[in-house]
């Protein structure tokens, strides 16, 4: 093994000897096809070596070109808006809660009913007309421009709108529980919502 092998793997070279029980994601570089595993590593110059932990996932679509991405509020509580930032390189020992770190999404299509939040002036509203170029609010408000727009899904701890069994709707902080309600909507609209 030469010194270059050594620089390029040594994160992964020394979370092995830490693990020697657990295997490593292999992958030719360049190649299309799926991971392999390993217990014995040649940490070849021509492969992609990943740890076989808790975040390989996110190690393989990372070095795959995927955007990975964290909840703020981890590392800045000065920023009040909780959002997901994207992370410019992985960190070699990761110390986030499953809920805490993501894959980001592809950009969902936006249809009529959705809830959308304009990027650019942070209005959230319910799409009530959807083109090619424009979506329209229910409430009188000049159209978005789709570039500026993302449908709005709600974040883990996040304060949202919650339409409770009596059709009330109560401000609660959103769960992994809540995910598959449909009256989940942005806090900022429980007033004027029916």
């Amino acid at each position: 093994m030469n010194k270059e092998q050594i620089t390029l793997f040594k994160d992964t070279m020394l979370w092995k000897i830490e693990n020697p029980s657990k295997g490593v994601w292999f992958k030719l570089i360049g190649h299309t096809g799926d991971w392999d595993i390993t217990d014995e590593p040649a940490f070849t110059s021509n492969h992609l070596y990943i740890p076989d932990d808790q975040y390989a996932v996110y190690r393989k679509a990372f070095v795959e070109g995927k955007t990975i991405q964290f909840f703020n509020d981890l590392y800045d509580t000065s920023k009040p808006e909780k959002t997901w930032v994207d992370l410019t390189t992985l960190l070699a020992k990761m110390h986030f809660k499953p809920h805490q770190i993501r894959i980001k999404p592809e950009k969902a299509l936006i249809k009529v009913g959705d809830w959308v939040i304009n990027t650019k002036n942070k209005h959230v509203f319910k799409a009530s007309k959807v083109s090619n170029i424009y979506i329209e609010a229910q409430d009188p408000l000049p159209a978005n421009y789709v570039e500026d727009c993302e449908k709005w899904e709600p974040i883990i701890g996040e304060y949202v709108s919650h339409k409770v069994k009596d059709e009330r709707w109560i401000i609660c902080r959103y769960t992994e529980e809540m995910w598959n309600f449909s009256g989940i909507a942005p806090k900022e609209l429980i007033y004027g919502l029916d």
